[in-house]
């Protein structure tokens, strides 16, 4: 649900209209008949209200027209004065409510997901999105149920590449290809280049003993090695679907 709201701006009202006039005593010396309107408090703050908002401009744009220039400062012209009336002193302010909580007061693990949630459901694009690291700031609750429902939901209509070092992102979403990256400057754990990759299926697995190479190891293998939680993962996977994977 989206909320709205208007914001009057009070000190920009203040610098920019009011601080055009000789304030001498009373608001009323200046606005003769403010007080009716209800335009002013007794501190000489505008009183906001969407309702009337542009009965009270009209007042004051009339009061200036009405009054003599004494009770505008030096330097400054009638015209002046109105066109300091007539800026923009509102603001809209829009805020997300899911579960009874304001965007604006939401965790910011929190919020990212939302404003995730909300940029894929209102996006008709069909192209391919790359997503890095969605989990930063998640409990992990948060992460094995809404994120990863979420992402299950999505990709079925919409290709989603995610960067992430979360096990349950990688195996409770189901993955259909795994990508595994590596960086080793001494080619001690790979064969050619600094940066190597294999990728594969989650199901994909071996193991060549004695051999620290990148491409000696299957997907699983390198899931529960990198990953924090791998192993856990994959055994909620195999409880889910009931086999051995």
């Amino acid at each position: 649900m989206v909320n709205a709201k208007i914001f009057f701006k009070d000190k920009s009202f203040e610098d920019n209209f009011l601080s055009k006039f000789v304030r001498r005593g009373k608001i009323t010396n200046i606005f003769p008949g403010c007080d009716e309107y209800n335009v002013f408090t007794d501190d000489v703050e505008f009183i906001f209200d969407e309702n009337n908002f542009v009965n009270k401009i009209k007042f004051l744009f009339k009061s200036i027209l009405e009054n003599d220039e004494s009770k505008i400062k030096k330097g400054f012209s009638k015209k002046q004065v109105i066109q300091a009336l007539f800026e923009n002193y509102t603001e809209v302010i829009f805020d997300l409510i899911k579960d009874s909580d304001a965007l604006s007061v939401m965790s910011p693990g929190k919020r990212g997901l939302v404003l995730l949630e909300l940029f894929l459901n209102i996006s008709n694009e069909t192209h391919p999105i790359l997503i890095d690291q969605p989990e930063d700031n998640l409990d992990n609750r948060t992460i094995t149920t809404d994120l990863v429902n979420f992402i299950r939901n999505k990709s079925l209509n919409r290709q989603i590449i995610i960067v992430t070092h979360n096990a349950n992102l990688v195996v409770l979403t189901d993955s259909e290809n795994v990508i595994v990256a590596n960086q080793d400057p001494r080619l001690f754990e790979n064969e050619q280049h600094r940066f190597e990759y294999i990728n594969g299926a989650l199901e994909c697995d071996y193991y060549t003993q004695g051999s620290v190479k990148i491409s000696d190891k299957g997907i699983k293998s390198h899931v529960c090695e990198i990953l924090e939680g791998g192993e856990d993962a994959f055994s909620q996977r195999e409880k889910k679907y009931g086999f051995n994977s």
